[in-house]
């Protein structure tokens, strides 16, 4: 089976054979930014000279079908590995997270409901047919939040059923590891304002009873007699809280 795919406006030759699918190389170095426009702009061509030397450090062999050479799954991984274009992350995520799965669930790649529709239900009547467009709509929906929401839910199966408590140094650490640039001091002031914490660093009784903290207290012998001090800790379930709190507060995209 043939298919002529578009990844952001440019068409990529996909064939499948043996359920699997094979992707023609100039097209595909094309889709990846490798584009020879030469003195016609509008009949832009592929960088060959630049997409040979990708295939031969990459020790690809590729395949002939008819006049054109197509390489495998594994061998775009190494094509994509070797090119290193601002492209290629967009362009795994769409062979991986879209075009792969169609192929391997209906043996070819549909890029649109009415073509699905068109192609696999021809003789269904109108009603048939809008709620399969509708259903193949919230399936391609869902997937996206998945794919947006899969580094939360990591993080969150890391650290919710942990026993460890972390201070709050540490949970600062922790948030600059999830790309959100903030201090100790600086979160230790953030959760004073936003009244998670008191003025003397303890969290308020509703916070402990969530269990998104413990507080453990010591005494010490100083000079002025027995002192009592406490320690604010972050458990797993406070980190999760406070790392979500702070992405929409910073801005930042989950990636």
């Amino acid at each position: 089976m043939n298919e002529i795919l578009k990844f952001e406006n440019q068409n990529v030759d996909i064939i499948v054979e043996n359920d699997e699918p094979l992707f023609e190389i100039y097209t595909t170095g094309m889709a990846l930014g490798y584009i020879n426009y030469g003195k016609n702009k509008n009949n832009p061509l592929p960088h060959k000279s630049r997409i040979n030397t990708i295939i031969r450090n990459a020790n690809i062999v590729g395949c002939v079908h008819g006049v054109n050479t197509y390489i495998t799954e594994e061998e775009l991984y190494d094509f994509m590995l070797e090119a290193r274009t601002e492209k290629c992350k967009g362009f795994r995520k769409w062979v991986t997270n879209e075009v792969l799965p169609t192929i391997r669930k209906t043996g070819g790649y549909v890029g649109d409901e009415d073509m699905f529709v068109d192609t696999y239900l021809p003789y269904a009547d109108e009603n048939v047919k809008q709620l399969f467009k509708l259903n193949l709509m919230t399936i391609r929906q869902l997937n996206s939040k998945i794919e947006v929401m899969q580094p939360l839910a990591d993080f969150a199966e890391t650290v919710s059923n942990t026993n460890d408590l972390i201070d709050i140094g540490r949970m600062a650490k922790l948030l600059n590891d999830e790309h959100i640039p903030i201090g100790r001091n600086k979160l230790f002031e953030w959760l004073r304002s936003n009244k998670i914490l008191m003025s003397n660093n303890t969290p308020y009784q509703q916070y402990v009873d969530a269990r998104y903290f413990k507080v453990r207290e010591k005494t010490k012998e100083t000079a002025y007699g027995t002192k009592l001090f406490t320690t604010t800790y972050v458990t797993g379930k406070g980190q999760i809280y406070i790392t979500e709190k702070l992405r929409k507060e910073y801005g930042i995209k989950v990636i």
